[in-house]
This record gives C-alpha cells, structure tokens and sequence, in this order.
C-alpha cells in the first residue's frame, strides 16, 4: 500500500453482506463439523474504519457469533483487527497483517498460540479461513473454512 487511502479502499473490497457453508475442523475450542455462516461487513460513518459482524450455525444447533472492527494503522498502513466472539477472549492486542495479493493476511499472538485469520474475495465470492498455532506448537492447523456468496442488501 503505498497511502492510507489506498489502504481503506482494500478494506471496501469486503464490504456487503456474504452467506455461505463451510467447515469448521476439531480444534481446542468447540465442536467440529459442517457450518452455514453469514457476513455482514460495513464501512463505518467517516469511512475509516470496517465493521463486520459474523453468525454461524453447526450441526446440533451450536451458534458462534462475533463482531469485528478492520481498521488501517495510519502510520505503518498495516490493517488491525479488534475481534470479539463467543468464546470470550478479550482482545488484548489486535490482530495485525496486510494484503498478499488479493488475500488480507492477520495474525495475532495471545497466550494461547497463534491466530492467523484470512479474507480473499473473487468476483462475487468470499473466501474465509480461520487458522491455530497453539502454544507449544510448531505448524499452524486450519480451524474453519468457508465459502460466502454475496447476497442483496
């Protein structure tokens, strides 16, 4: 990126509402299986910041829901993450990354391990993986992938 508004454009890319499936793999934090999600991400009032929120149903009727805030770091143009959910972690520090091609990469350190969340969208499609390097591991795992279609507002 080379200005802060170049970033903030990149951060539109994702703006919409997206629904799809996907999987979510045996992990440490809840149960595994097929899953229906739905995206809805949103450019906040002054165009700085992107929020999304995110609802997910798995079978046996075990819900995951959470709110995100994108935001660009004006001074070093990377894209930070402030993400709360269903588990309860608190956000000690965001999640930090940038764009590799059309992928926006994030990853955070906490005491638990390593997170790593992607985006990617093509045409009309959203791409969305969750990954884990737990504490004490060496290789990161994929926790859940999805695939979203955007849909009418």
């Amino acid at each position: 990126m080379t200005s802060i508004a170049e970033a903030r454009d990149r951060l539109r890319s994702l703006a919409g509402t997206w629904a799809g499936a996907g999987r979510v793999h045996p992990n440490p934090f809840g149960p595994h299986g097929p899953t229906s999600g739905r995206w809805q991400f949103k450019m906040d009032a002054d165009g700085l910041h992107l929020i999304g929120d995110y609802a997910e149903e798995r079978a046996g009727g075990h819900r995951f829901n959470g709110h995100g805030v994108l935001a660009i770091d004006p001074e070093s143009l990377d894209a930070i993450w402030f993400w709360f959910d269903t588990y309860g972690f608190p956000p000690l520090m965001p999640a930090r990354g940038g764009w590799d091609g059309d992928r926006l990469v994030l990853e955070k350190t906490t005491p638990r391990g390593v997170g790593r969340t992607i985006f990617s969208v093509s045409g009309q499609t959203l791409h969305h993986e969750v990954a884990a390097r737990m504490a004490g591991e060496e290789a990161f795992r994929a926790v859940a992938s999805m695939e979203l279609v955007r849909t009418p507002e």
